[in-house]
C-alpha cells in the first residue's frame, strides 16, 4: 500500500493506493478483487471510498458484490473480476500486483503499479496505473494504461463518499459537491462514456460503513471499448477551501 499526501491549502489530502497481494496468507482469505484501486480524502471528507465488506454469510449476492472489482475504484475488463472467486472467502486465480515506481519528493508524489489478473483472458490484458499528487496544488493525475491485442470492454469505477452528491455531468467531467459550498471535479479521459449509478438493485452504488450496514452512494462508471493498447488519462481537481 502506498500513501500520497499533501497539505496544500490546509487540505489534508490523502490517497491510499492498493498495490498489495490478494487477501491473507496462502489461501488469500478475506481478499477483495481490488488491485490498483485507491481511496481519497480531503478537508476531513471521504471523497472516493473503498466500499467495505457488508456481509460474510447471509446473502451470497451481496458478499460477492462487495468483493468484486466493480465494487472498487479500479478498472474492470469484459465484466470479469481481476481474481476469480471460488467460495465466500476463497479464490481460484489471483491477480498479482507489482509496484513499478514510487517517488516521493518535495514537489510531487507518484506511484506506478501493474497487475496480471487479466492475463487469464483469451487475449491477455495488462493494467498499469500511475497516480501523482503535486505538493503545491490540489490536482491528482491518474493514467490507466491497458495493454492488449484484441477488443475488450473496459469499465472504470469511482465510488463517491457518503457525503458526496453529483451536481453536474458533462461529456468528460463529473462535478461533485461534498460540503455546503465545496465541489471537486472528476475529469475523465474524453474517449469514455459516463454513467452515474445510485443504490442500484443489481449492486452498484452502495457503501458499507460497518458489518451488516449499507447505504446508497453514487458510483461513477466510465466505459468504452478498446482494440489494442491504450492510455486513459484522468484528473481530480480539488477546491482550495471548504466553507
Amino acid at each position: 500500500y502506498y500513501l500520497l499526501r499533501s497539505n496544500a491549502f490546509n487540505s489534508r489530502t490523502s490517497i491510499l493506493f492498493d498495490c498489495a497481494e490478494l487477501g491473507y496468507g496462502e489461501i488469500a482469505a478475506h481478499g477483495h478483487a481490488d488491485a490498483l484501486s485507491f481511496s481519497l480524502s480531503a478537508f476531513g471528507y471521504y471523497l472516493i471510498v473503498d466500499t467495505g465488506t457488508y456481509d460474510y454469510f447471509t446473502d451470497k449476492r451481496w458478499r460477492n458484490y462487495f468483493r468484486s472489482t466493480a465494487a472498487h475504484n479500479t478498472v474492470e475488463i469484459d465484466g470479469e473480476n481481476q481474481s476469480h472467486m471460488s467460495g465466500p472467502f476463497m479464490w481460484s486465480t489471483r491477480a498479482n500486483s507489482t509496484c513499478i515506481n514510487w517517488t516521493a519528493d518535495s514537489d510531487r508524489t507518484e506511484v506506478h503499479g501493474q497487475h496480471d489478473g487479466y492475463h487469464r483472458l483469451v487475449d491477455p490484458v495488462t493494467h498499469e496505473r500511475a497516480i501523482s499528487l503535486a505538493s503545491d496544488e490540489l490536482k491528482i493525475e491518474i493514467v490507466d494504461k491497458l495493454t492488449a491485442a484484441a477488443t475488450h470492454k473496459v469499465k472504470i469505477y469511482f465510488h463517491l463518499g457518503p457525503d458526496c452528491t453529483v451536481s453536474n455531468v458533462s461529456d468528460d467531467s463529473v462535478t461533485v459537491q461534498f460540503a455546503e459550498s465545496a465541489e471537486f471535479l472528476l475529469r475523465l479521459d474524453e474517449s469514455l462514456s459516463i454513467e452515474c449509478v445510485t443504490g442500484d438493485d443489481a449492486g452498484l452504488g452502495w457503501y458499507s460503513p460497518g458489518y451488516h450496514r449499507k447505504q446508497a452512494i453514487t458510483t461513477v462508471v466510465a466505459s468504452r471499448e478498446i482494440s489494442g493498447p491504450v492510455d486513459l488519462k484522468h484528473e481530480i481537481i480539488l477546491p482550495h477551501s471548504v466553507d
